[in-house]
């Protein structure tokens, strides 16, 4: 199933994830909303928050699921989305609790290369992806994928798909499907976020 509302992506997306790694989670509206009230940032943009990395790894404990987070850019925060600063502290109080959480288990890295994010992500099966959507269309908001890589090739989830209103650029999914990772990451670096696997 596609992600029933417009801010549960991310929990499309680690359901999708979850069920590629065994489970049997059902992808309806009933589990993404479960998940996003879990995972969510409290605020975000204009409308309701979607979720953040470290949010949907915690989200997963609760399946039994323990993921870890590979940041790319360090200094990344949801906080840029809004304008209140009370939207802007309350958004790092929930990111700064599940980092701190993450990192004391040992499952937060930051890559600073494509060649570092490769590394980490080699054994990666399946992986969330955080991208700016500028990847692909004009829009400038933030969206997760779940990709799998196998023997077979790359299987890419997105919650969205076929419910886009604007033209996208199918060039990111192309180099998605078809490139090395170390070559998918060094093209797209800047639009791409963190990965949760």
């Amino acid at each position: 199933m596609s992600q029933a509302l417009p801010f549960v992506c991310g929990p499309a997306s680690l359901i999708q994830a979850l069920n590629w790694r065994g489970s049997s989670i059902s992808n309806d509206l009933g589990n993404q909303i479960r998940i996003w009230r879990t995972a969510n940032t409290v605020f975000m943009g204009k409308g309701l928050p979607g979720c953040d990395s470290t949010g949907l790894a915690r989200a997963a404990e609760q399946h039994g699921v323990f993921m870890r987070v590979i940041r790319l850019h360090k200094d990344f925060s949801f906080t840029k989305t809004v304008a209140s600063r009370t939207a802007k502290a309350v958004i790092r109080l929930v990111e700064d609790e599940n980092l701190r959480h993450l990192r004391s288990a040992g499952r937060f890295l930051l890559a600073d290369t494509a060649a570092e994010a490769a590394r980490q992500l080699s054994d990666a099966r399946p992986m969330l992806i955080l991208c700016n959507m500028r990847a692909y269309s004009h829009s400038n908001e933030y969206h997760w994928l779940c990709v799998r890589r196998s023997d077979r090739g790359v299987e890419i989830y997105d919650p969205f798909a076929g419910q886009y209103e604007i033209a996208i650029e199918r060039r990111f999914f192309d180099d998605l499907r078809s490139m090395p990772l170390e070559d998918f990451l060094g093209r797209h670096w800047r639009h791409l976020i963190d990965f949760v696997c």
